[in-house]
Formats: C-alpha cells, structure tokens, sequence
C-alpha cells in the first residue's frame, strides 16, 4: 500500500512525529544492544536521533510538531470499551527514556505537544485539523507506523500523506480505497465491524475487513447502521463503541477543546531551523558521547 514516486513540492510542508510511537518503537529495537556512555544507557536514545534526523533529512519540513501521549492518555476511551489497549504497556512506563528524548527535541528547536487525556494519535489528528486550516496548500505528512492515522489521509497527494517513522514510502488516501475497499475517513468503521487486535477491539463474529467494507458501502453512508443491514441491536451498540474510539476525524473528544485552538496554532511556533537546531544540539550530543551523530552535524549531513 505504497505510492510511487512523491508528491510534488509545496511551498510549507508540515510534518506530525508520533514521537510516543517512535519512542516505542527504538526502545524495542535497542533491547539487548549494550551501548552507554559515562555508565548511562543510551541505544535507544541513539536510535530515536538518528531515526527522527533520517525522516527530517527526507521530508525537508518547513514546520515539525512532535506529538507525545499524555498521561492517563487512554481513560477516556477504556471507559467506552474496557478492553481498549489493555493488553499494551503504556509508555509512561519508561519516564526517564521519555525525558531524554523530549530533551533532545527541546533543544533541537522542534515543537513538542503533549495533553493529559490524549494520545499522541489525538494530537496529531489536532495537528492535522490545525495544518490544513491554517495552511492552505501546504503538504502534510503524518510519520507514524500506526495505521489508525490512515482514516486522516487525503485523496493522492492533493491531502495528508503517512510515512513510516523508520522504512519508506508513502502512503496516500488512494492507497487506503485500493487496499481496504472505502474512503479513509471510513477506517474506524471497518476497524468497528472486523476488529482490530492490537486495539483490544474483537469485532463481530465473522466478519473482515472486506465484509465490513461491503456492510459499510450497503448502508449508504448512515451511521449508526441501520437494523436492515445490521439486525441485531446489541451489535449495532457494540459497534458504536468500538468505532467511537478509533475514531480520529471526529472523535467524541477533541484535544483542541480541552487546550482551546491556539494551543494548536502552528505559526513560528511550529518552523523548523536546522542550522539554529545544529547550533543548539551540540552540548547534548556531547553530554551522552554521540560522536558519530557529532561528526555528521558538523559536516551538515546529518539533516
């Protein structure tokens, strides 16, 4: 489900890290690589530089916004369905891995956005929503592995695009109606009736993705599904909820109404400098013995 080719330039480009994802995802790969400096472990701090500097090499963005879970991040959604996520670590289990990380972006210039009661994904589907009313025109690419952001996307290049937090390619809105058989804004339905496992969510016995897709386009658009498609009342109600919290278009809470808008205003705030985040690293790079990392910002290669 990747496009080939890119999208062509536009004159902002803004980029939306799942930076909780990322997180996750170099703490997973360091597992079991012995690398510290003056007794501080630090492979996975390594990795999340180099992984965020490869993207920022790639995508040039004129604005970046590094999007963090909040604590309690998914109470609100367990109290909907219970089993929502439970059988996944939360990442405020690795505070001081946090704290590094959220350091590093502090002096890199990047801006970081982290609201009690959201996750990253919430954030970034604020974010999302901020970009294109603020900036008309400009490209936005959401860099995440998460497939949840696939329901944001936009038709080929002309919306949001996904790129992975660390492999290639990119993704559009087209890529999403081939592969899945409706629009993206249609995903959390699909995940509704057919499940989703790494959410906690069952789905209706039966029932996958593609049949959830044909259900979907036979109900015409009306949501709740009426009984003629879908009779049984307790799965209708069942339903509801689990696609209540897959959800990111128009979710049943929105970040932006607990922190007001210009808690999501993308201005200076959100403009990227290199050579200022050049400037600015340099202390930290030396504080956890980056050399390497060192050696390729001074030789201006490393974003």
């Amino acid at each position: 489900m990747t496009a080939q080719g890119g999208p062509e330039r536009h004159e902002d480009v803004l980029a939306a890290v799942d930076a909780t994802g990322l997180l996750v995802r170099t703490l997973r790969s360091s597992q079991g690589v012995e690398l510290s400096y003056a007794g501080t472990p630090t492979a996975s701090l390594m990795m999340f530089i180099n992984a965020l500097a490869k993207r920022l090499r790639q995508l040039q963005p004129t604005h970046v916004v590094m999007c963090w879970d909040g604590p309690r991040s998914r109470a609100w959604r367990q109290e909907i369905w219970p089993g929502y996520k439970a059988a996944r670590p939360d990442q405020h289990d690795h505070p001081v891995e946090q704290t590094r990380q959220y350091e590093f972006c502090a002096s890199a210039g990047l801006r970081q956005i982290m609201v009690p009661g959201f996750e990253a994904d919430d954030i970034m589907a604020a974010v999302c929503r901020a970009a294109l009313t603020q900036h008309p025109g400009a490209q936005v690419v959401l860099v995440s592995d998460d497939q949840d952001m696939l329901q944001l996307l936009g038709a080929n290049w002309t919306g949001p695009v996904l790129v992975p937090l660390m492999g290639d390619g990119v993704t559009t809105g087209a890529d999403v109606e081939i592969a899945w058989g409706v629009e993206p804004s249609l995903l959390p339905r699909v995940r509704a009736l057919a499940g989703d496992a790494s959410d906690g969510i069952p789905g209706l016995p039966g029932i996958g993705p593609k049949t959830a897709a044909r259900i979907i386009t036979e109900a015409s658009g009306k949501w709740p599904l009426p009984g003629s498609v879908l009779p049984d009342p307790k799965d209708r109600d069942l339903v509801v909820r689990w696609r209540d919290v897959s959800e990111l278009r128009t979710p049943p809470r929105y970040p932006e109404n607990e922190t007001g808008t210009d808690h999501f205003r993308l201005g200076e705030t959100a403009r990227w400098d290199p050579a200022a985040a050049g400037r600015n690293i340099q202390d930290f790079l030396d504080r956890y013995g980056f050399a390497r990392i060192s050696a390729r910002l001074s030789r201006g290669v490393l974003w």
